[in-house]
């Protein structure tokens, strides 16, 4: 989507289009990388697992023991 095709619009609609172009991007291409913030050396590749009934949810299943691990 071009700037001049986001630019007329409100900025709630522009938020509402921004966020479903962001999950559709997503659900195309769902691999990242993730980094600890504190170690952003570590970087991993990981597929997201996108809750399709909650659209605002994405989950990481790594194993047990993983650097990335939190907690």
């Amino acid at each position: 989507m071009s700037p001049t095709q986001t630019g007329d619009l409100a900025p709630d609609d522009r938020a509402a289009q921004l966020r479903a172009e962001f999950w559709d991007q997503l659900s195309a291409s769902p691999t990242l990388m993730l980094a600890p913030l504190d170690r952003p050396t570590m970087a991993a590749p990981m597929t997201a697992q996108i809750d399709r009934t909650a659209r605002e949810k994405i989950w990481f299943f790594m194993a047990r023991g993983n650097e990335l691990e939190i907690g």
